[in-house]
């Protein structure tokens, strides 16, 4: 194993001592993983699209039109993001969430964390627990996970449409940008 000689600068002073090539190695690759943990940069933005089996039947439109839930989130600042969540459950219910998510590190890596405020004119009780709808992006797909109990309290989607473990797969994942359902009728 080679050596080289590594010159240590500190304020005021200068230090020379050997170092060994691969415990100066060592030491980057140890940096370069804490950066690239620690790196906000390492969710992108996304959309997915999911089509669903419940048509909805359109005004004016003597054929139903499939029906598809949407996922997006694109970055506003380094640790915040616009999310819109649109989702399909039975009966051709719809719910849509949609607001400013900031980016939490978890065990399991990223997560966007969305505080849900209640709907005016939804019916539910007043919870001290805040609604929280999560977004975690794995390499599979993109999970949502509620705080189930406070979302149930708050009637969050008038509790027609399930949020909590609703999934993404990635094949869904469709291009982010002009003619994208997602962030379709808003610019960044």
């Amino acid at each position: 194993m080679g050596t080289s000689i590594c010159t240590t600068a500190l304020p005021g002073a200068s230090t020379r001592r050997r170092c060994s090539t691969s415990r100066r190695l060592a030491a980057l690759l140890a940096l370069l993983a804490l950066a690239a943990r620690a790196a906000p940069d390492a969710l992108e933005d996304a959309c997915y699209v999911r089509a669903e089996s419940v048509p909805i039947a359109a005004p004016g439109k003597p054929e139903p039109t499939p029906a598809q839930s949407e996922l997006g989130w694109r970055r506003r600042t380094t640790r915040l993001f616009d999310v819109e969540l649109t989702l399909v459950g039975p009966d051709a219910a719809s719910c849509s969430v949609t607001g400013v998510a900031r980016l939490r590190d978890g065990p399991q890596g990223a997560v966007l964390a969305l505080p849900v405020r209640p709907d005016a004119g939804a019916q539910g009780g007043r919870s001290s627990m805040r609604c929280l709808v999560y977004l975690r992006a794995t390499p599979a797909a993109a999970e949502v996970t509620t705080t189930e109990a406070a979302c149930q309290a708050q009637g969050l989607c008038g509790g027609r449409v399930r949020l909590q473990g609703q999934r993404f797969e990635s094949t869904m994942r469709v291009p982010l940008g002009p003619g994208s359902p997602c962030f379709a009728g808003s610019t960044p």
